[in-house]
């Protein structure tokens, strides 16, 4: 874990709460070490976010490895239909191919 990266991060997030990249990276930098704060802000930048698309691969995976399956079930399913309406074929088959090996 990149302390630096972190602490950097969360001055960005608070600096521009508008923009849900920031808090997405930062819930990157947790994903290996504090699995559940990860989660926590996946579905806090899905919820204040929700075209933000990106969030939903990982808030998916990260809800089935914890052993969350019908919540990244669900997770998964919204996921591809932001996909088809935002016309995304990568991110669609991503979240599809994820959500039918589970």
């Amino acid at each position: 874990m990149n302390t630096q990266r972190i602490e950097m991060l969360k001055k960005l997030v608070l600096e521009d709460p508008a923009d849900p990249f920031y808090p997405y990276a930062l819930a990157l930098e947790y994903l290996h070490t504090q699995r559940a704060e990860a989660l926590s802000i996946l579905l806090d930048v899905m919820n204040k976010h929700s075209e933000y698309l990106p969030s939903y691969y990982q808030a998916g995976l990260l809800s089935i490895e914890l052993g969350k399956l019908e919540e990244g079930e669900k997770i998964l399913e919204k996921g591809i239909a932001l996909a088809q309406k935002q016309n995304d074929r990568k991110a669609l088959n991503e979240l599809r191919s994820l959500l039918d090996n589970i």
